[in-house]
């Protein structure tokens, strides 16, 4: 491995010739010199330490992406053109990381009640306030099954407003069964 300071002598335009040369010694100068770039970047943005290694695989693979569609034509050197990327790329990562953590999946349903029947009658005795539109919502996609975009279509409502009704419906669901554990 080189060191950092001996990277910083190589010229990204020359390198990048090489690589497309089909130069291994200038594609592995390369990697070397904007893996710290990447772990710069991941500190710059507070990536957690369980994540750094699926951010620094997904950079990597980034880096290789923007060797072969730089076009040195443009004006903007390759490190400000993988910069953007890269910054794009993790904010992208980043907010697939939080959906993915808000999502409350279906079957999460099943711990509020025993059968799939007692859905309705699990709401109605709980102290969950549902808005008229959440109760038909509530209706049409967990007791008979449809699909959002039937609800929408049935409802004349956009699938956006439906999507957000089923979410606000699993968070109720998910409040009232934590404040039922912490009695």
């Amino acid at each position: 491995m080189i060191k950092y300071k001996a990277l910083l002598t190589y010229n990204d335009n020359e390198l990048l010739y090489l690589v497309k040369e089909n130069s291994e010694e200038a594609l592995e100068i390369l990697i070397e010199k904007y893996r710290f770039c990447i772990w710069n970047k991941m500190r710059d943005m507070n990536i957690e330490m369980a994540s750094r290694d699926d951010f620094l695989q997904e950079g990597l693979i980034l880096l290789h992406k923007a060797i072969d569609s730089f076009i040195e034509e443009k004006n903007v050197t390759f490190y400000s053109y993988f910069h953007l990327l890269l910054t794009r790329k993790f904010i992208d990562l980043l907010r697939k990381q939080k959906r993915e953590k808000r999502i409350v999946p279906f079957e999460m349903l099943e711990e509020y009640v025993i059968d799939v029947g007692s859905h309705e009658e699990y709401v109605k005795e709980s102290r969950i306030q549902f808005s008229k539109l959440e109760q038909i919502i509530f209706q049409m996609r967990f007791l008979e099954e449809k699909k959002p975009k039937e609800i929408a279509r049935d409802l004349m409502l956009p699938i956006r407003k439906i999507y957000d009704g089923i979410d606000r419906i699993k968070r109720k669901m998910k409040d009232e069964k934590e404040k039922n554990l912490n009695i």
